[in-house]
């Protein structure tokens, strides 16, 4: 069980990490600053391909992929944090980007910066296949589900995703994620196998307005899709522009989900501000074990 002095972190997730500061303070005093060994996941769609369902009714073959912002707002966030941030698909290798995420307004600066770096970009070309890093997944602290309407793809239709954020949420994880990206979230259970994991949770994501003005069935939004399994969905009246953040902590662990790509920074803020209060926590832990 969870100490509820020390915040919610896995136990067993929490002696590790102790451990592991344990090694970094040894012969150099006290540290309060303990390592972290494996940083923040960014996990984004392999789908660039998919039938999407338009207003009408009709299903078309549509090219998507993943939002760039949605990937690189919460890298910059993170890693200017001093966080380690990892890449991941759900196939590894190349994560296909929207093209619409790369035109006019909808790319940042930070956008232009990344994509157009061979460096950073690479790390979209060479994604971390994610299955490989699943043994250790709670030892990360948090994993951000990257937007985008290819995640209506693979997300949507990996069990495996869900049962990874299941362990990782259970496990102290901090789970983020924006717009369509919080799909995957659909496949997670409870820790007895038998709920959905995002009842009565309070969550966002992209709302059946969204979709609807981009010509496509309020069925595929993320607002449809988690009203169905009893979340309690939250959304901001205004679309697209307007950054709206949700943030849960009345379960087992913390989900933070932003309902579009305009919210990826301030999701990603969030998510940080609640890395360090775990950090905090171990911290405070590793204090009273020393007396």
């Amino acid at each position: 069980e969870k100490d509820d002095r020390f915040g919610k972190i896995g136990s067993d997730r929490l002696d590790r990490l102790l451990v592991s500061a344990h090694h970094v303070t040894m012969g150099c005093g006290y540290s309060t600053v303990p390592e972290v060994p494996e940083g923040v996941l960014i996990v984004a769609t392999n789908t660039s391909l998919l039938e999407m369902k338009e207003v009408g009714g009709q299903v078309k073959v549509a090219t998507h992929g993943a939002w760039l912002e949605s990937i690189v707002a919460p890298y910059r966030v993170f890693k200017d944090a001093g966080l380690k941030v990892t890449i991941a698909s759900l196939g590894g290798g190349a994560i296909p980007i929207d093209t619409w995420s790369l035109a006019g307004g909808q790319l940042t600066e930070d956008g232009k910066e990344f994509y157009e770096n061979k460096e950073t970009r690479g790390l979209l070309m060479q994604s971390i296949k994610l299955a490989s890093l699943r043994a250790n997944i709670d030892e990360y602290d948090a994993i951000f589900l990257a937007g985008g309407h290819g995640a209506l793809g693979d997300f949507a239709n990996s069990r495996d995703l869900g049962e990874i954020l299941k362990n990782a949420y259970y496990g102290g994880v901090v789970i983020g994620g924006v717009s369509q990206g919080l799909v995957a979230l659909c496949n997670s259970k409870d820790k007895y196998g038998s709920a959905p994991l995002v009842r009565d949770i309070t969550i966002t994501g992209s709302s059946s307005n969204e979709e609807k003005e981009m010509g496509y069935s309020p069925e595929i939004s993320i607002e449809t899709r988690m009203k169905k399994l009893g979340a309690k969905y939250v959304s901001t009246p205004t679309t697209f522009h307007e950054p709206f953040v949700a943030s849960d902590d009345m379960g087992a662990g913390f989900i933070v989900s932003g309902q579009n790509a305009a919210s990826s920074r301030k999701t990603a803020e969030k998510v940080m501000e609640l890395v360090r209060k775990n950090n905090h926590a171990i911290t405070e832990r590793e204090k009273e074990e020393q007396k």
